[in-house]
């Protein structure tokens, strides 16, 4: 009887443990083409500007300008965690949080329309159609990774030690590119069936840079209502981020396994669900 209860749960594990793998594999054999291909989106999101790259740098500082002069100045909020209560503190904050969120958002808005934007490959029969989204991810994660870099750098000159903690952020990273590859792999496949995800996705994304602990610090809010960012794991890896960036703090490392665990089952959902949709996705575009 005993044997009967756990098959099923060992089956599941099985699978999931397979997609995983598979997963994976199947991306470190093409980490060529993904290199390659992720190089040839961010020149071509730049191409002819002006300023090139620095773009990615500009858009969120221009962000960043504009929440700190309404935030901070007009409304006189102070982050609560930080031991710099000036406007120098809760921009440096504000600029952590929205390192994290903007790589989710950037990865999962573009992903959506991968697929349709690049018929000439997903129609090509030996082509892995599987890292066009995965592409997405990766350009998000080298302009997360620029912004981090002019962070460390400001953090230093406002004065701020440089925790050796701050190198955790490294481990965040971990789960934050699970859950944004899981949820582009889903993405991807959907917006090529329903051409009115992207306009949705964004609504959603405006509601939920709201309900996470982008402009305000996890313990400002309300004890009745932290469960929405309890079972928020976007919300949770940015509050982590920002404490290990600008405080050297460190995770609740039972609770980050949790995490990590649960980033890896939306990574193999994501990574079945897309497979399992392939072979139409030439035949709809």
């Amino acid at each position: 009887m005993e044997r009967n209860n756990f098959s099923p749960m060992v089956d599941r594990l099985l699978k999931f443990t397979v997609s995983t793998a598979g997963a994976s594999l199947g991306l470190w054999r093409n980490r060529g083409p993904i290199f390659q291909l992720t190089r040839l989106e961010i020149a071509k999101r730049y191409k002819g500007s002006i300023f090139g790259v620095f773009w990615s740098l500009l858009t969120p500082l221009s962000m960043l300008l504009v929440y700190t002069f309404a935030f901070s100045v007009i409304l006189g909020l102070r982050w609560s965690d930080s031991p710099n209560k000036g406007h120098a503190g809760f921009a440096l904050a504000l600029f952590a949080g929205l390192i994290p969120f903007d790589m989710f958002s950037q990865s999962l808005l573009n992903a959506t329309q991968s697929i349709v934007s690049n018929p000439h490959y997903v129609k090509k029969v030996i082509f892995p159609t599987e890292i066009i989204p995965l592409v997405a991810v990766c350009s998000a994660f080298v302009e997360s990774f620029l912004r981090l870099a002019v962070l460390t750098v400001w953090t230093v000159m406002s004065g701020v030690p440089l925790f050796p903690g701050a190198f955790i952020v490294a481990a965040i990273y971990i789960p934050l590119l699970f859950l944004c590859t899981g949820l582009s792999w889903m993405l991807a496949a959907m917006g090529v069936h329903y051409r009115d995800l992207p306009h949705i996705l964004t609504i959603i994304l405006q509601l939920l840079f709201f309900l996470c602990p982008v402009i305000y610090s996890f313990s400002a809010v309300p004890v009745q209502y932290r469960y929405v960012l309890a079972v928020n794991p976007i919300g949770i890896l940015i509050a982590w981020f920002r404490d290990a960036v600008l405080w050297g703090h460190s995770p609740n490392w039972f609770v980050y396994i949790i995490i990590l665990m649960a980033c890896l089952v939306i990574y193999a959902a994501g990574y079945s669900f897309f497979m399992r949709n392939k072979k139409a996705l030439a035949d709809l575009i």
